[in-house]
């Protein structure tokens, strides 16, 4: 019955079972503490999991702001890249889907389906360098990593990289769930 009221309820409900009881959290607004201060210097290196865009990107670029530590970022996205000439100055999404259905596909039909799938991946990328780049204004060394978290043996190849490129890891900050 809890279950069955809790569907017929309006907007997003997250809910927990149990045998006998269905339990809904609220959520309760309370006044945030005094700031820590982070003791983090350029000698540190920090990986972060979740990627470059998003709620793990905000985190990484308040820490730059707050420390000049070396990030490395882990995300499932491909690594950045140089977007093609003809998609330079568009800046919409209805620009960049024109620009993408236009030039994006030499010998097929382009579907909507695959003019979105691109125009995301192309948005996803401007997303991931406008980020590093935030970083870098800062003044901090940073880098990204092609990753999914699942995957054990990638995780330690890749973090070996790290250590190699950056320096033995001192902070490691696991921001990485699923969507």
């Amino acid at each position: 019955e809890h279950a069955v009221a809790a569907m017929m309820t309006r907007g997003a409900v997250e809910m927990g079972l149990d045998r006998t009881q269905c339990y809904i959290p609220e959520l309760v607004s309370k006044p945030v503490g005094a700031p820590v201060g982070i003791d983090l210097d350029s000698s540190d290196v920090v990986v972060i999991s979740g990627g470059a865009r998003g709620v793990t990107a905000a985190c990484a670029i308040a820490l730059a702001g707050q420390c000049r530590a070396k990030i490395a970022l882990l995300g499932r996205s491909n690594p950045p890249f140089d977007e093609p000439s003809w998609l330079k100055g568009m800046d919409t999404p209805a620009q960049m889907k024109k620009a993408v259905f236009a030039n994006g596909f030499e010998n097929e039909k382009p579907t909507p389906a695959r003019v979105e799938a691109e125009y995301r991946r192309f948005a996803s990328n401007r997303d991931i360098k406008a980020n590093l780049e935030h970083i870098r204004k800062w003044g901090n060394e940073v880098t990204y990593f092609c990753v999914d978290i699942r995957d054990k043996d990638l995780v330690n190849a890749t973090m070996e990289k790290v250590t190699r490129q950056l320096g033995p890891v001192t902070v490691l900050i696991h921001g990485a769930g699923v969507l």
